[in-house]
């Protein structure tokens, strides 16, 4: 596993929940419970080629992953979400799994 302060920077993330502990970690409960249908969502969209649906999810997870200042998983959110504006889905798959990998090692950090 990559350390910690490549996978989020977690004062930015503190800053976000307005330094409150408590709010973070419900936030980091709401990514829990919503993280994994939209990779799913992501993933059946990427096999459809449906670039419309690809393009909206991507955006909603990205925002997610926003909240924990994540820079390479909203980096990788970001380029499959322009892939998905531009229509250009072939390697589609590649840059969602590797966008999966980097959003299940956040999710793992932040439960610890």
């Amino acid at each position: 596993m990559k350390p910690t302060e490549d996978v989020l920077d977690r004062e930015a993330a503190l800053s976000a929940a307005l330094h409150d502990p408590s709010l973070l970690s419900q936030l980091v409960g709401l990514f829990a419970g919503y993280y994994p249908g939209l990779l799913d969502d992501i993933r059946d969209a990427v096999s459809a080629q449906d670039s419309v649906q690809v393009r909206e999810t991507v955006h909603r997870l990205k925002g997610a992953i926003g909240t924990f200042h994540s820079r390479e998983a909203f980096q990788t959110a970001r380029k499959l979400e322009a892939m998905a504006k531009d229509g250009e889905l072939a390697d589609a798959m590649l840059t969602y799994r590797q966008l999966a990998e980097q959003v299940l090692t956040l999710a793992a950090v932040l439960d610890h």
